[in-house]
């Protein structure tokens, strides 16, 4: 059985629906044992969000989407960016803890901005376990985004995507894929007459 993390979390949704999706296949696959890994949860005791308002980082995100509060989001971006750069370090070290007790063979990344502080945590504690970065969205938005200038693999779902980790030039080893990961159902044909359904009156 090879043992898989799968680094998720609840920031808009697709980061664990592309999460629980992958689980299903592999496990449908058979030979994987996944665990879901939230990486928030992780990162809580240096959450600045949650320290400030008593909510996380993620929930605040997330509100932002419900109420609509979209304009600006470039620059709000950046300014989590830049708390995300400050407390860099602090990440590392709390992940540097969590790798030291994992059992995992692969750990496969499925969130933007914290794929530094995964690989660097992950090869001071297991450099022999492989970094895979599967990114969710069709293309990077760099800097400090999805693509990192490290070592890892990446797993891209447009060709944009594939000439963005290629341009960094750091020997990462990219993958293409035919779009974003969806879940199984998608894939299911339904015992439908489609002539019927589309017939007209």
């Amino acid at each position: 059985m090879f043992n898989v993390d799968l680094v998720f979390f609840d920031a808009g949704g697709g980061h664990r629906a592309a999460a629980e999706a992958l689980r299903l296949v592999m496990e449908e696959e058979g030979g994987w044992n996944i665990r879901l890994v939230n990486l928030q949860e992780m990162l809580d005791p240096i959450d600045v969000g949650r320290k400030l308002t008593g909510l996380r980082m993620q929930d605040l995100y997330n509100l932002m989407l419900k109420k609509g509060w979209t304009l600006g989001a470039t620059q709000t971006m950046r300014v989590l960016q830049f708390f995300i750069g400050l407390l860099h370090a602090q990440a590392v070290e709390l992940l540097e803890q969590f790798w030291g007790c994992s059992q995992a063979d692969l750990v496969v990344s499925v969130v933007p901005h914290f794929n530094r502080a995964l690989a660097q945590s992950l090869r001071r504690v297991r450099a022999d376990i492989p970094f895979v970065t599967i990114l969710t969205d069709l293309a990077d938005y760099p800097p400090h985004f999805w693509i990192e200038p490290q070592e890892q693999t990446f797993i891209c779902g447009s060709e944009r995507a594939v000439a963005q980790a290629q341009a960094l030039g750091t020997g990462a080893r990219i993958f293409p894929a035919s779009g974003m990961i969806l879940h199984p159902r998608f894939y299911q044909s339904g015992a439908c007459d489609r002539g019927a359904k589309t017939a007209w009156p």
